[in-house]
């Protein structure tokens, strides 16, 4: 457009200059705003998604895309993260139940050679005591049971024996109470004096496999070496049968419901516990001691013996309801 000076006369062009607006910045907004908006962007060419989670929703995890870069959208994973679990492999520390009722052992022996019988009837005369029995009989069972109606890796089980009876039965807390290595219920309850807790595993002295039959109900079994009880593993080393709910178990193995007395003491209303005495052969992982056919005799000869029966006789003033205590073989 031409102006003329009204002073000078002369005449000069004049116009108006506008910004130039960048096509390739305001394409670059829109993207943004569309992305503001929640549009949903396509997949970059290599870029994995879950078809089962929009794209939108889908965070780039690589560090060589910019966040922004062209408009790219962050995209958020977050939500979905409570979603997600890896997976692992088994892995941690652990201790092989034979290893810890070894170190229970030795701590509870200390430095003395081994724990005497008289300590062990001790314990299992303190455990009864504790389950409210007032009688109590320590057979020594020096029979070779049959094995022809048992399961096979329960054979080498059916030799001789110390069986403990008395006249109280396993409630529901004792027999998960028994299962706790070393904390029984005499840790809670300070007014019992051995029930289940560090103490009782002195019976592995004398077995590997500790059973039990209370009531005529419920068959407990440990089996911390994982090689008599189908079944046993790391989380649970041992076996339970309820003959209640498993009414053709005692028909199937008559053999070893045969080492429970059967005949002998009433299984109803009472609890009888089984230690098969340890096997020269049976190299265990807990205890080196071993019970020959002479080890048995000279048990029995203990358990005849004046000294012994004036032990159980004075162990009976410390009790609060055992007041009658028999031992046979």
């Amino acid at each position: 457009m031409a102006t003329r000076d009204c002073k000078t006369g002369k005449v000069r062009n004049t116009a108006t200059i506008k910004p130039l607006q960048s096509t390739h910045n305001s394409s670059r907004d829109a993207k943004a705003e569309d992305s503001v908006k929640g549009k949903r962007l396509p997949a970059q060419p290599g870029q994995k998604t879950n078809p089962k989670i929009k794209v939108d929703s889908q965070k780039v995890c690589n560090e060589k895309i910019k966040a922004h870069q062209d408009g790219e959208k962050v995209l958020d994973f977050s939500a979905h993260m409570e979603a997600v679990r890896p997976c692992f492999n088994k892995f941690g520390q652990h201790e092989p139940a034979t290893v810890r009722i070894k170190n229970i052992i030795t701590q509870y022996v200390g430095d003395r050679d081994g724990c005497g019988i008289e300590e062990l009837i001790k314990e299992l005369l303190q455990n009864s005591d504790d389950s409210q029995a007032t009688e109590i009989h320590f057979v020594l069972d020096k029979r070779t049971l049959p094995n022809s109606r048992v399961w096979k890796e329960w054979k080498s089980m059916q030799g001789p024996a110390l069986c403990v009876h008395n006249n109280s039965v396993f409630t529901e807390k004792d027999i998960e109470s028994i299962q706790k290595l070393g904390v029984g219920s005499k840790s809670v309850d300070p007014d019992k004096t051995g029930q289940f807790g560090i103490g009782f595993n002195v019976v592995y002295q004398l077995t590997d496999c500790p059973i039990l039959l209370s009531d005529h109900k419920d068959i407990c079994m440990f089996d911390p070496h994982l090689k008599y009880v189908p079944g046993a593993c790391d989380e649970r080393p041992g076996g339970h049968v309820d003959l209640q709910q498993d009414t053709n178990f005692a028909k199937l193995f008559p053999d070893f419901m045969a080492g429970f007395l059967r005949g002998q003491v009433s299984h109803a209303g009472s609890t009888i516990f089984r230690l098969p005495l340890r096997q020269p052969n049976a190299n265990s992982q807990i205890c080196d001691m071993t019970f020959s056919p002479p080890d048995v005799e000279a048990m029995e000869a203990t358990f005849q013996s004046v000294e012994f029966r004036m032990f159980l006789h004075s162990s009976l003033l410390f009790t609060k309801h055992l007041n009658q205590v028999t031992v046979s073989s």
